[in-house]
């Protein structure tokens, strides 16, 4: 379920109180996850989309894209390669849809720019995670041993998302 105003808009300067209530999701597997998250944000060539209701700022996604090193793949001129760096929802927001329309933004915006797939990374033990990629049709391709702060493993997963 989304909420009823739910608009999208482009991460902004004054956007420090979500960074700091969605940093905690990523506490387990980060040392410094509060930097770690504005790192990711900040990223040159990274844009990161918020979700709000009315005034509220609720969660937010970041996306990266790689040109691939060929110039034509298949039908498409000068394909490129998306991934979303970090997906968050604040606390008191989860569970509403929020997380799904910000994939959903991600990949749109990344079909825009010519990615014909887009990856993510998620940690083995994030069942809630895992189980929203795979419902929106992520598949997981690759274990990484260690790929976290803690030791812990992570997945990589991916979807297609080209049309043509």
């Amino acid at each position: 379920m989304k909420p009823r105003s739910l608009t999208l808009r482009a991460l902004r300067k004054d956007d420090e109180a979500l960074l700091r209530a969605v940093a905690p999701s990523f506490a387990r597997w980060s040392r410094a996850p509060k930097r770690t998250l504005a790192a990711l944000t900040a990223a040159p060539g990274a844009e990161t989309w918020v979700a709000e209701a009315g005034d509220e700022a609720l969660g937010l996604v970041t996306l990266s894209l790689e040109d691939i090193a060929a110039p034509s793949f298949g039908p498409f001129e000068s394909p490129r390669v998306a991934r979303i760096d970090a997906v968050g929802v604040a606390p008191a927001a989860r569970r509403q849809g929020i997380a799904r329309e910000l994939l959903a933004t991600a990949e749109a915006r990344a079909r825009a720019r010519g990615a014909v797939v887009i990856t993510l990374m998620t940690a083995v033990s994030n069942a809630p995670a895992r189980r929203l990629f795979a419902r929106v049709g992520y598949l997981p391709v690759l274990r990484q041993p260690r790929a976290y702060a803690n030791g812990e493993d992570a997945i990589e997963m991916f979807r297609l998302i080209a049309t043509g």
